[in-house]
């Protein structure tokens, strides 16, 4: 098993901003599978808003590394 980062890129819409943000470090053996780790951790309200085919929440790429998630919007 590997320890996996996740960053959530940043975004801009409808007057709306954010940064990269860190989520946290899970132990898994693929990013796919500490992405989905990292979903269970969410309010099941959240949940929905997880994409575990494309690996994104509210459409917000997750990333296993801070210079990845930081490219789009900071």
């Amino acid at each position: 098993m590997n320890n996996y980062e996740i960053w959530m890129e940043g975004y801009s819409c409808t007057e709306n901003y954010s940064g990269a943000r860190y989520e946290g470090k899970f132990e898994a053996d693929t990013f796919r599978e500490a992405c989905n780790l990292w979903a269970e951790t969410l309010d099941s309200a959240d949940r929905r808003f997880y994409n575990k085919d494309h690996l994104t929440f509210w459409g917000c790429k997750l990333f296993d590394n801070e210079a990845d998630a930081r490219r789009a919007f900071g």
